[in-house]
C-alpha cells in the first residue's frame, strides 16, 4: 500500500498513531487544528494609542485609559470582556462611550462598564438611525448616558435605530432628559425589544422614560416589545417607566412574557404615556 496516510495527533499527546504495518518510505500530510482564539482579535483598551474601530470578532477588554473614540464597524459582532470605557469629563471627549456605525451585535462576558460623559455629555452606546443593535451574553453591563442622551440609544436631537436585548444583566441609567434605553432629548428612536436577561433602566434627574422616549414634544419611539426576562424600569419626572415622556409619543407597547416592574414619574403611567400628553399608547399584555 503506497497511498498517502494521514496521521492523527491527539491533544496533549505527541505520539502519532496509525493502523497497519508499513515499511519503506512514506509521505504523510499533517494538519494543525487551531482552537485558541487568535491573538489579533483581543484588544486591550489600556494599550490602544488612538481612536479604535472594532471589527467583526474583536474582543474588547481592559480599561480605556485616555479619551479615545471607540466605534463598531457596520455589521460587526464584538465581545465586551471585563471592559471599562469611561468617558472623560472634559472638552476632548465629545463622543459616546461606544458608537455603532451600523448594525452591530455586542456579546457580554464578565463585568463591563460604558460611560459616555464629556463636556457636553453623550450616550453610553449610540445606535444610528435605521440600524439595529443587539446585546446578548452571560455577562453584565453598567451603562450611563448623560446630558440629554440615552444610556443605550440616541443622542440629544439625534435619532437612533432599533435596540434588541436578548440576554445578559444590563443596568442602564440616563442622567438628564434622555431615556435610559431609547431616545435622546427631542429625538426619535426605533423599536425596542427585550427577549430575555435582567434589565434595569432608570431615568434620573430628568424628564425622560426609563424605556422609550426622551423628553420634549418632538421625541417619539417605535414599538416596545417585552417577550421575556426580568425588566425593571423607572421614569423621570412626568415620564412613564415604559413608554413616553411628557409631551412625547410612543407607539405600541406589547408584553408577552417575562416579569415587568415599571414605575412612572409624577402624574405619569408606569406603562404608557407621560404627563401633559394628549396621545394614548396602545398597551397589550398577554
Amino acid at each position: 500500500d503506497k497511498t498517502a496516510k494521514n496521521l492523527t495527533f491527539p491533544k496533549m499527546n505527541n505520539i502519532a498513531t496509525y493502523a497497519g504495518d508499513y515499511t519503506g518510505t512514506r509521505t504523510f500530510s499533517i494538519s494543525v487544528e487551531e482552537t485558541a482564539e487568535p491573538a489579533s482579535s483581543i484588544v486591550d483598551l489600556s494599550l490602544i494609542t488612538g481612536n479604535y474601530q472594532a471589527k467583526d470578532g474583536d474582543v474588547l477588554t481592559g480599561k480605556l485609559s485616555d479619551p479615545k473614540q471607540i466605534t463598531v464597524a457596520d455589521g460587526a459582532s464584538i465581545t465586551l470582556r471585563n471592559a471599562n470605557i469611561e468617558g472623560a469629563d472634559d472638552d476632548s471627549y465629545s463622543f459616546a462611550g461606544i458608537t455603532a456605525l451600523g448594525d452591530a451585535t455586542i456579546t457580554l462576558e464578565g463585568e463591563n462598564s460604558v460611560n459616555g460623559t464629556g463636556d457636553s455629555g453623550d450616550a453610553g452606546i449610540f445606535v444610528p438611525s435605521n440600524k439595529t443593535l443587539t446585546i446578548k451574553g452571560s455577562g453584565k453591563l453598567e451603562v450611563i448616558g448623560s446630558n440629554a442622551c440615552a444610556a443605550i440609544g440616541g443622542r440629544g436631537r439625534v435619532n437612533c435605530g432599533n435596540i434588541v436585548i436578548e440576554s445578559g444583566e444590563i443596568n442602564a441609567t440616563s442622567t438628564s432628559n434622555g431615556a435610559a434605553i431609547g431616545g435622546g432629548f427631542d429625538a426619535a428612536c426605533g423599536n425596542i425589544t427585550i427577549k430575555g436577561g435582567k434589565v434595569t433602566a432608570i431615568s434620573s434627574n430628568g424628564f425622560a422614560a426609563g424605556i422609550g422616549t426622551g423628553h420634549d414634544s418632538d421625541a417619539n419611539c417605535g414599538n416596545i416589545t417585552i417577550e421575556g426576562g426580568e425588566v425593571t424600569a423607572t421614569g423621570g419626572s412626568g415620564a412613564a417607566g415604559i413608554g413616553s415622556s411628557n409631551w412625547a409619543r410612543c407607539s405600541n407597547i406589547i408584553i408577552t412574557g417575562g416579569t415587568v416592574d415599571a414605575t412612572g414619574g409624577s402624574y405619569a403611567a408606569g406603562i404608557g404615556s407621560g404627563s401633559l400628553n394628549d396621545s394614548l399608547v396602545a398597551t397589550e399584555v398577554a
